[in-house]
């Protein structure tokens, strides 16, 4: 067993120099191409990247330096327990995941398990369920600007999310319906030295640009092979435009969803339902920076990606088959609309709530719910612990009176 480990080690590191080397070479003897994609890869990062990220990172980082998801999945513990079999982390961890995007789940999930405080086990269900896009993308990037279409974006955001639930339930029920060895007991939890606030503020800063660096690193190594294959013309070998556009998705997803949103000669639904598999995927860009996260958690790439191709295509299903419900009932202008706004028939079926819908605003209510949500629960928490230190104090001072009125009966007689 441990022969053939090594012989595969051996064989993953002579394939990772020999790309290394011809990157090397490549670069060199291309220089502009390179310098092409490096820059874009930057801008997209210091322009969109980085501004989005980083305060959402240092504040997900803040709350589990004070331990806001044990406080918070103690709140979900039994629904999670009943759904997923998992803890009640679960939901701290797919709502941060659903306001910010990748890689936001594999990023909480592997500092818990490396932490100690979530086995292996647990850490593959949770990530089944909660590695998930943001709204903000799937409507306002996919949906409106590369489809011309909010509603678009509406059905995609659903098959995406159902998808990932019914992800979820199947690797949680049926695949890996089991503890591993590295389990941690159910309701055993680890003692940590409690940080001061400015060590634990400054220890958020500096993970977050930590982690921020390694996205980039990865988005400028993507965007700098997507320049090289265009350049070589590999993608105009397969024979339908539509493949090609998938194929730039697999590598990175928001490439290919553009791609495949100007793809012609292909069916409004099976549009949507490309678009759905690919921002379900992620593109090897993305697991790369997953997979970055997970470093030391004791997650598999090969599971990783077999979650993700899951998830993938049964968002695609789901999509293909609201899409094509769409279009029996409102016709297909539903989902050809050019111009976000217009009055399209899922916008005047929402009315005004279109506008606080997958936004920003969303995603901070969001967030604030669910710190109301434990603040609330450590305030009854703490009461319940005063209420009780009160009649424990009451019970030990009538035993007092009752004992004293005892002793004095004993000296009378």
């Amino acid at each position: 067993m441990k022969k053939a480990h090594c012989n595969r080690n051996k064989k993953g590191y002579a394939a990772a120099g020999a790309f290394s080397i011809a990157g090397c070479f490549l670069m060199v003897a291309f220089p502009q191409i390179s310098m092409n994609g490096c820059s874009a890869g930057i801008n997209l990062f210091f322009g969109s990247v980085l501004p989005t990220l980083f305060p959402f990172f240092v504040a997900v980082n803040f709350m589990v330096r004070l331990g806001f998801p044990e406080r918070v999945g103690a709140l979900f513990e039994g629904m999670f327990r009943r759904l997923y079999g998992c803890s009640g982390m679960g939901a701290f961890i797919c709502v941060l995941s659903m306001a910010s995007g990748y890689p936001m789940a594999a990023k909480l999930v592997g500092d818990q398990c490396r932490s100690g405080r979530m086995s292996v086990a647990e850490g593959k269900k949770i990530l089944s369920f909660s590695s998930v896009s943001g709204p903000l993308f799937l409507v306002g990037t996919v949906g409106t600007a590369m489809l011309g279409s909010a509603a678009c974006g509406y059905i995609i955001a659903f098959g995406h999310y159902l998808a990932a639930v019914i992800n979820g339930w199947v690797f949680c029920r049926f695949l890996w319906n089991g503890e591993d060895g590295r389990a941690r007991p159910q309701g055993v939890r680890l003692r940590q030295a409690c940080p001061s606030i400015a060590e634990a503020l400054s220890d958020s800063i500096l993970n977050a640009f930590r982690t921020l660096c390694q996205i980039c690193g990865y988005i400028v190594l993507f965007s700098i092979a997507g320049e090289f294959l265009q350049f070589a013309g590999l993608l105009s070998l397969l024979p339908a435009p539509w493949q090609a556009a998938a194929a730039k998705g697999v590598l990175e997803m928001t490439m290919g969803c553009s791609a495949v949103a100007a793809a012609p000669a292909i069916s409004s639904a099976f549009r949507l339902a490309l678009c759905a598999f690919l921002v379900s995927f992620g593109g090897l860009s993305i697991a790369g920076q997953s997979l970055s996260m997970l470093s030391g958690s004791g997650i598999s790439s090969r599971y990783y990606f077999f979650m993700k191709f899951c998830h993938g295509c049964l968002a695609a299903g789901v999509t293909m088959a609201l899409a094509l419900l769409v279009q029996k009932a409102g016709g297909t202008e539903v989902l050809a609309s050019a111009v976000y706004g217009s009055q399209e028939p899922a916008v005047l079926v929402l009315g005004g709530f279109h506008s606080l819908l997958f936004s920003s605003q969303t995603a901070g209510l969001l967030c604030l719910l669910m710190g109301l949500i434990a603040a609330g629960h450590l305030w009854f928490r703490g009461m319940r612990r005063m209420l009780c230190r009160l009649a424990r104090g009451l019970r030990k001072i009538r035993q007092g009176a009752k004992r004293r009125e005892e002793s004095a009966k004993v000296d009378k007689s």
